[in-house]
């Protein structure tokens, strides 16, 4: 534990250094002389310094009065310029310049992180226990021997009766909607799964504001291929521990082999719902054992991966408020130190999701007497 420990804490201290040193190296002063100058040149009455007309005339007086000098002329003029835009996008932002990481900033920041890292665990939480759910209904549904959906559309149309009439008729065209409906419900159920978050919101709403919470967290489950994704991952370790060795020891122990659903000997739905999935007396058990014991330390790479998943889908939906497009926000404006703050967070909140998972695994292991 305490080289766990320690290779956490040397990580955590090592990026925390390099973001602390260049936050404070972002976080320009107050006071800029070169704006100083620049603004002496702003507030004469008879120059617009975001007129192209009236900054190629200064340059042309400069170059007249003070021949020799055409190079800083142009400096200048170039400087009025990248003003002129800077003062247009605070306009557009509503806001002046952010000069210094300041503690309201820096207040506002842990806000929002905290509403991020909130939406995180809700969201990592749910798409946790839904890999393992569908997952092993997934496993369940393949051990029972079922005809796929081609199969079971080719039957419906190709069953043809003998003789027609009103009752074969009925006979016929009785299957066919379910033997259609399976095929196009799982379609269109892949299509959501895989979609863009953002396809999926402009779906359903045109505007998102700052009272996203529950939506942020559904589109980070099932959007951008996070759920169906660790879902086929945990049934390949499924499907690879019913493999082993150990399962034909569990079969001669007599343990119940049979897959069907709510019988004496086979399993019961109720047991998938569980979140401590329990399956006594039952071959899956020991597979299902084996298998979350691999997918444990998956984890980490699931939540990596639904972080970027919620920064993407915060951006792309321009949700006000919220920390990812208050990044995309201070990128655009300029304002770095900010940026690199956020960063420090993000990259505390995957570390610490990493030390969750590693003690849950330790201690895991331990009771297992592998420690």
């Amino acid at each position: 534990m305490i080289k766990m420990f320690g290779r956490h804490f040397i990580s955590l201290l090592a990026v925390t250094l390099l973001l602390g040193t260049l936050i404070v190296r972002l976080n320009r002063p107050q006071s800029d002389p070169q704006k100083t100058a620049l603004r002496q040149w702003e507030t004469l009455s008879f120059l617009d310094v975001g007129d192209e007309a009236d900054r190629v005339l200064l340059k042309e007086m400069l170059d007249y009065y003070e021949p020799g000098r055409e190079g800083e002329h142009l400096r200048l003029i170039e400087q009025l310029k990248q003003a002129a835009r800077q003062q247009r996008l605070e306009q557009a932002r509503g806001q002046q310049e952010i000069r210094t990481l300041d503690s309201g900033t820096v207040k506002h920041i842990l806000e929002m992180f905290l509403v991020f890292s909130l939406i995180f665990i809700c969201a990592l939480l749910i798409s946790y226990y839904g890999a393992l759910t569908l997952g092993t209904l997934r496993f369940i549904r393949e051990q029972q021997n079922r005809p796929s959906d081609g199969e079971r559309l080719r039957a419906a149309f190709f069953n043809l009766p003998r003789h027609w009439s009103g009752k074969t008729l009925w006979t016929y065209f009785k299957p066919l909607p379910a033997a259609l409906g399976r095929p196009l419900g799982r379609f269109f159920a892949y299509a959501v799964l895989f979609s863009p978050a953002y396809v999926l919101a402009y779906s359903f709403k045109s505007r998102f504001d700052s009272d996203m919470f529950l939506f942020v967290i559904l589109l980070g489950v099932i959007s951008n291929g996070m759920l169906i994704t660790y879902t086929h991952k945990f049934y390949t370790f499924l499907n690879s521990e019913s493999r082993k060795g150990f399962v034909d020891l569990a079969r001669v122990k007599q343990m119940h082999d049979s897959y069907a659903f709510n019988k004496k000997n086979g399993i019961f739905r109720k047991q998938l719902l569980h979140w401590n999935k329990r399956f006594p007396g039952h071959v899956l058990g020991v597979i299902y054992e084996n298998a979350h014991y691999q997918y444990t330390q998956t984890l980490k790479e699931q939540a990596a991966y639904l972080i970027s998943s919620l920064i993407i889908t915060e951006m792309a939906l321009n949700v006000q408020g919220h920390l990812s497009y208050s990044m995309l926000q201070y990128l655009y404006y300029g304002d770095y130190a900010p940026v690199a703050l956020i960063v420090l967070c993000l990259f505390w909140l995957v570390k610490l999701t990493e030390l969750v998972v590693d003690l849950v695994a330790f201690r895991r292991d331990k009771k297992l007497g592998y420690h």
